[in-house]
């Protein structure tokens, strides 16, 4: 993130797999958004979870 000149505190992730995609952001320290349409139980710490697309509006 560094290299890149975003700043975590200001950058969100959003995806749909909880280890690649979630693990991996808690790992940079971003922010993350779970979306999970298929609402499947977990024990996953997000910021955010979400089964739809239009949610995100609410979010950002």
């Amino acid at each position: 993130m560094n290299e890149s000149g975003f700043d975590s505190g200001s950058t969100l992730m959003i995806g749909d797999n909880l280890l690649t995609d979630i693990g991996g952001a808690r790992n940079a320290q971003l922010d993350t958004v779970y979306f999970n349409p298929n609402k499947i139980p977990h024990q996953e710490k997000t910021e955010f979870e979400i089964t739809d697309l239009k949610e995100l509006l609410n979010i950002l």
